[in-house]
């Protein structure tokens, strides 16, 4: 089986269904500064959002950490 490489850039939908929430709260994570390298695709008020991979990543195992 080929080695499946993890994508560089995630959208908000994708980490919406990663972490099983509404893309508002994706939206409002990025907002707060929990993805700083997150960036609009597009300079318009609608434009979706692409997130670094590795800062999802990152903000997943400091989710887990504080749950312990």
């Amino acid at each position: 089986m080929p080695d499946q490489k993890k994508p560089a850039m995630m959208t908000v939908s994708q980490v919406a269904e990663l972490f099983e929430v509404n893309v508002t709260t994706v939206r409002d994570w990025i907002a707060a500064g929990n993805f700083p390298g997150a960036f609009k695709i597009e300079d318009k008020k609608t434009a979706p959002y692409l997130i670094p991979a590795e800062e999802v990543e990152a903000y997943k195992k400091a989710r887990s950490q504080s749950k312990d």
